[in-house]
């Protein structure tokens, strides 16, 4: 069977760790790896571990931030660089962007926010939209935590 190795945006977030514990409810192997916000607290999960990766500041900007991602991101890479039947599993877009370019791997991904639609540079946003329908479009499967993100990506259901 195969392993699916998690990689969580930011914790605590509690449809992940529903959604992971569904995965070992199936029998699967899990790895879970996250990014912690540095002013929110977090317990563990009862049925397994998260790996802390990266900390992110609340009063930092986002460069500081994609910096953090990417090394968290490919700190969990290195970790699977040779390991065979493994599968991924990205927890939102800003996740799944820098995954796809740093793992080299199938990969499953969730979306729960459409947060490319929060910026109002035209540009960036049509940009950050057409890179979410690539990663859906490469995913073995997504996942659309929402009717409505069917009907703004591909305008039906």
């Amino acid at each position: 069977m195969k392993k699916i190795v998690f990689i969580i945006n930011t914790i605590p977030n509690q449809r992940c760790i529903k959604r992971i514990n569904e995965f070992i409810d199936f029998g699967y192997d899990i790895a879970a790896y996250s990014f912690v916000r540095e002013e929110s607290p977090y317990l563990q999960p009862e049925r397994f571990k998260i790996k802390i990766v990266g900390s992110l500041k609340k009063d930092k900007g986002y460069l500081n931030r994609v910096a953090i991602l990417l090394n968290g991101i490919k700190y969990i890479s290195n970790q699977y660089r040779n390991a065979k039947n493994i599968v991924f599993y990205y927890f939102g877009l800003d996740i799944a962007l820098f995954a796809t370019l740093l793992i080299r791997k199938k990969y499953l991904y969730e979306e729960s926010d459409l947060s490319q639609t929060y910026i109002s540079n035209i540009f960036v946003k049509a940009l950050l939209n057409w890179l979410d329908k690539k990663i859906i479009r490469f995913s073995l499967e997504t996942i659309l935590t929402s009717e409505g993100f069917a009907i703004y990506h591909f305008r039906s259901i």
